[in-house]
């Protein structure tokens, strides 16, 4: 096979995904506009495994607005998690919407961290940035359940009971803090999901995320580390 003409095929697929991403079509339903943003996403993840590129996947879209009023999201805040249904083990992607703009956010290669987290601060500038980590770190990770959102499997999880047994299992790994950086930086803001990872033997995955929020509320950096695992019960 010629390496010239790989490369050039997945340039290709690349640069269709940003103008596809760009310039939506008017007039498709939400949900199209959603499974179309993951699609070109999941196309390029898809080429640089050697797996089809075409767009005939299966994708399952489970709707999250409603878990998100639960960290403090306002009514205008919508999201959107999108597994590929022909590969179980795939991450997932993580849309958003606020009023009429869509974000992409978990799971893509270029998250629109900065742009979302101004959204949010501009809808809600007094709401505590506790609330905005929270929804934050919640719809960056591309796991198939960050703190049991969704509706995943026939699984019931019981989250008071699971942090619990995270705290005896694991000492030291941060947990909700938000703290005043030096010389008027903005706030250093922490928190921890459990996530849980389907597979052949499911568990749940401690992930670390942190934010450096500006005084407006915009997050400037951000980081994530993957943590300890804890077994599925």
């Amino acid at each position: 096979m010629d390496s010239t003409n790989t490369f050039g095929n997945i340039a290709s697929i690349v640069f269709a995904a940003a103008v596809l991403s760009m310039h939506t079509p008017p007039g498709i339903t939400e949900p199209e506009r959603v499974s179309r943003l993951v699609r070109e996403q999941a196309a390029v993840d898809l080429a640089l495994v050697g797996q089809q590129t075409r767009f005939s996947f299966q994708l399952a879209v489970s709707d999250v607005s409603n878990q998100l009023e639960k960290l403090g999201a306002r009514a205008s805040v919508h999201a959107w998690r999108v597994s590929l249904a022909t590969d179980p083990h795939w991450h997932s992607y993580v849309v958003a919407r606020v009023f009429d703009e869509y974000y992409v956010l978990g799971g893509f290669q270029s998250p629109q961290v900065r742009e979302f987290s101004r959204a949010l601060a501009n809808i809600a500038p007094k709401s505590r940035l506790q609330a905005r980590m929270r929804i934050l770190a919640t719809l960056l990770d591309d796991s198939d359940a960050p703190n049991g959102i969704g509706d995943v499997a026939d699984f019931r999880i019981e989250m008071d009971t699971l942090w619990a047994k995270w705290d005896t299992l694991v000492i030291g790994w941060p947990r909700d803090t938000v703290v005043s950086m030096p010389d008027g930086m903005g706030f250093l803001a922490r928190t921890t999901n459990l996530s849980l990872v389907l597979g052949s033997s499911a568990f749940w995955q401690g992930r670390g995320f942190s934010f450096l929020f500006d005084s407006t509320g915009t997050v400037g950096h951000w980081g994530v580390r993957n943590g300890p695992t804890m077994p599925l019960r």
